[in-house]
């Protein structure tokens, strides 16, 4: 295991924090609600820190875990909050274990706290969620580590893999989003193509959020992949409909299983997972190169809910009409499909359907619940008795 120093970065003063409030970033939505957080945690640094053993990887350390075989792209790693250095490196691994190779971008606020505080990584993270580049970079000095890592690796013409978990994801979007902006329009396609990118459990809102800061355009490829029962995704992240929260599952041991170097064949999407080895929804709204698009979603019995069957899924507004194919499971089973509308109730779009069925859509968010069959006896809606999985395709039209 080899460790690259980070580069030194002086203490910022009481007044240099006070004149980074003025620094003009990238204007989002709702501005005043997104700097809340970001006066709360600058705020919680004027406080006394708490000591602690002094450790051998520091914040912002580039620590190669597993070398990267020749010819192969370079895998970097961030990690999330409140996570030891040691810690790290055994994430680090798991990522090595599932894609052959990993390097470290050591992500612990010790810009903040030098002598590490689990309470005061908490103001970092806000920092890093509302303020955007310029100073996060400040903060968190993985955030400097991973531009300048990045860079070297696009100007040599390489191909990077990019796993991030937690707070990883916001630092990732932050230096994305300013790599993108940085570049030169006619090399922006061509150099951030190079990169293809896996949030995981990503404490950043999805691309559709009201509050999102939006994501690089030009890209390689995105997944987003998100456990259902965890409460981070669900509260800071990209889930839009959540199963019962369990805190074990805001892990990096929870998402490791689901790694594979499939993700990084150009496709942009989300996976939502139930646990190491199950998964719920696996969408794709823009396909690998030779492929078509599609999303294919799980029909299950979800605990409290009366007709709701499906998580959550994205139709993007270029598909305009689609149809739907069981793929897996009961082919006779028949099921609705709803709008799912926060202040109203769910609109259903079409009448019932089976497999085989083509209804047109707008773009949104959409789920499923199942009819019961009208031969039966009791007129109730029947709870879903066997899983089946539902995809969904773009129906080309004249």
């Amino acid at each position: 295991m080899h460790t690259i120093p980070s580069k030194t970065m002086t203490t910022m003063t009481a007044t240099e924090a006070a004149a980074m409030k003025c620094v003009k970033t990238k204007t989002p939505n709702y501005f005043i609600v997104r700097m809340l957080p970001v006066l709360i945690g600058l705020a919680v640094l004027s406080g006394p820190a708490a000591a602690d053993k002094p450790r051998r990887i520091v914040d912002g350390d580039i620590v190669e875990v597993a070398p990267r075989p020749p010819g192969t792209p370079l895998v970097l790693y961030v990690n999330g909050i409140d996570v030891t250095g040691a810690q790290a490196v055994l994430e680090a691994e798991e990522v090595a274990r599932s894609l052959g190779s990993a390097t470290l971008i050591y992500n612990d606020c010790s810009k903040v706290d030098p002598r590490r505080n689990s309470y005061r990584d908490i103001p970092a993270m806000l920092i890093s969620k509302g303020a955007g580049y310029f100073l996060d970079k400040r903060v968190n000095k993985a955030v400097p580590s991973l531009m300048r890592t990045l860079r070297g690796e696009l100007a040599a013409g390489r191909e990077v893999h990019l796993v991030t978990f937690s707070m990883g994801s916001m630092i990732a979007l932050n230096v994305l989003n300013e790599l993108e902006d940085s570049l030169p329009p006619a090399e922006r396609a061509r150099k951030m193509g190079l990169i293809r990118w896996v949030s995981v459990g990503g404490a950043v809102f999805g691309p559709g959020h009201t509050l999102s800061d939006g994501y690089p355009q030009h890209l390689g490829g995105l997944v987003r992949i998100d456990d259902a029962r965890d409460q981070v995704s669900a509260v800071w992240g990209g889930l839009d409909f959540a199963l019962r929260s369990d805190p074990s599952r805001h892990l990096m041991w929870n998402y490791g299983p689901h790694l594979s170097a499939d993700l990084f064949d150009g496709r942009w999407g989300q996976l939502v997972t139930d646990g190491p080895r199950r998964v719920l929804l696996d969408e794709w709204t823009k396909a690998p190169p030779g492929q078509a698009p599609r999303i294919r979603v799980l029909v299950f019995p979800i605990p409290g809910q009366k007709s709701r069957a499906t998580m959550n899924f994205h139709v993007p507004r270029a598909w305009g009409q689609v149809s739907m194919t069981i793929v897996q499971g009961n082919r006779g089973q028949r099921f609705t499909w709803l709008q799912d509308r926060a202040l109203w109730p769910d609109w259903a779009v079409s009448g019932v359907l089976s497999s085989g069925s083509v209804t047109r859509v707008d773009s949104g968010h959409y789920l499923a619940r199942i009819d019961w069959d009208p031969a039966a006896k009791e007129q109730k809606r029947q709870p879903v008795k066997r899983e089946f999985w539902v995809e969904i395709r773009p129906v080309a039209t004249k």
